[in-house]
Order: C-alpha cells, then structure tokens, then sequence
C-alpha cells in the first residue's frame, strides 16, 4: 500500500517539471529569433552607411575632376553612378579668388539613401579644398 502512494505522488511533479521546461525553452527561442533579428537589420544599416559614404566620397572626387582638370566648378550638381543607382549624391564646387591671381576650390560632396524618417535613412557630407 505505501509504494502506491509513493508513485501518486511522484506523477505529479514531473507534470509540472515539464510544463516548466517547454515554458523555459519557449523563452530561450523567442529571446534568440529577436537577437538574430536585431543583428540581422545592424549589418544591412551598416552596409548602407558604407554604400552611402563612398557614393560621397565618389561627389567629392569628382568635383575635385571638374576643378583641378576641366577648371570648371558646377555650382550643385546632382550625380548619377549606376553603381549606386538607388542613391541621392550631389557634388558642390564654391570659388574663391584671392589677391595674386590664387584660386581656391572649396569642394563638398553628399549623398543618401531614403528619405528623413525611414528606418533605413542614412545620409553623409565630406568637404576639401583644393588650389590647383
């Protein structure tokens, strides 16, 4: 008569023993799809960030080709790179002349990706200077 209680009891607890585990496992799943997620969408950012820094980087080269070779500075002019094809990128030229004849080429090159707002927005400005 004694085991038989014995097992009454016992059969219980791995009930709630279970229940606890699948409650446990369920938490650590969710809690890993959501870290995946977040790195998933902090290496497409960055990506983008970089796309949108060498299409500035590229505004910025060519301006300083229009300048220095051609002697032309086109006061904002939008680009077209097929490369990046889904980008916004200006290129800027000012001209400032000194005494003695010296001309100075302030240079500024942008570009973005979206529009202000978006989750994936980025958008980056670089400046130079050149005499040629």
């Amino acid at each position: 008569m004694e085991r038989s209680l014995n097992r009454k009891k016992q059969s219980g607890f791995a009930l709630v023993a279970s229940v606890f585990l699948i409650v446990i496992l369920a938490l650590a799943a969710t809690f890993m799809a959501r870290i995946s997620g977040a790195g998933y969408a902090s290496q497409a950012q960055h990506i983008i960030s970089n796309r949108v820094r060498q299409a500035a980087l590229a505004a910025v080269e060519h301006a300083i080709h229009q300048a220095a070779v051609n002697g032309a500075c086109l006061a904002n002019e939008p680009l077209v790179i097929a490369a990046y094809s889904n980008l916004q990128i200006f290129s800027e030229c000012q001209t400032d002349v000194y005494q003695g004849g010296i001309t100075i080429y302030r240079i500024s090159g942008s570009a973005s990706n979206g529009s202000l707002g978006q989750l994936e927005y980025v958008w980056r400005q670089y400046h130079g200077s050149i005499e040629p």
